[in-house]
């Protein structure tokens, strides 16, 4: 009953340590992807093609997070993208160009925003997509290793009790003859013929 509750304990402590990192992954994913959409728009908005670098993000997310929680940080990748293009475009923010890479006049072509802004979510959503279905199948892999590697420690473990049961009968037996032997081989049963 010690072992159980000792056993359950430590599941209890490792669900609510990884809900915590959870939680805290989260946290910073949308901080950074924050941090960046402000790093983007003070270096050239929509027209900086730094502006990609959210995928990395979405990647990361993909891998650390549940397919929601990734869906949903590609949503806030996606609006805070739009919502900086659309805010430079209606004149809310002021524009930052990029001097000597590309005209500068980007910011204000609806058809342009409209169209990174395609681009940049569809990329964003495929790239989730993607890496979430990599990372499941490969944490589903990793269960069903676990799983099989539990079977051969409880296998191994019934092995070892068999051949320390076995071991243990055999000794028993062997000491019993030996026991019956002995009387004879010291002459106590009498003497004892050559055959």
């Amino acid at each position: 009953a010690q072992t159980n509750s000792k056993v359950l304990l430590s599941v209890l402590l490792k669900k609510k340590s990884a809900a915590l990192i959870n939680r805290a992954a989260n946290l910073q994913i949308s901080l950074d992807l924050l941090t960046l959409a402000v790093l983007i728009h003070f270096s050239g908005g929509l027209e900086n093609p730094f502006s990609f670098y959210f995928i990395f993000h979405m990647i990361i997310a993909s891998i650390l997070l549940s397919r929601r929680a990734s869906f949903l940080q590609a949503t806030l990748a996606m609006a805070l993208f739009a919502g900086m293009g659309i805010s430079e475009y209606t004149g809310l923010l002021p524009h930052y160009c990029l001097k000597g890479f590309i005209p500068y006049t980007l910011h204000h072509d609806s058809t342009y925003i409209f169209g990174v802004s395609f681009v940049f979510a569809t990329t964003i959503y495929m790239a989730v997509y993607m890496a979430t279905s990599i990372s499941g199948k490969l944490k589903n892999r990793e269960k069903s290793l676990e799983e099989a590697n539990q079977r051969l420690c409880e296998k191994d473990r019934i092995k070892s009790e068999y051949v320390l049961r076995v071991t243990h009968d055999i000794k028993e037996h062997l000491a019993a003859i030996e026991s019956c032997l002995d009387p004879v081989t010291e002459g106590i049963t009498g003497v004892l013929n050559e055959e």
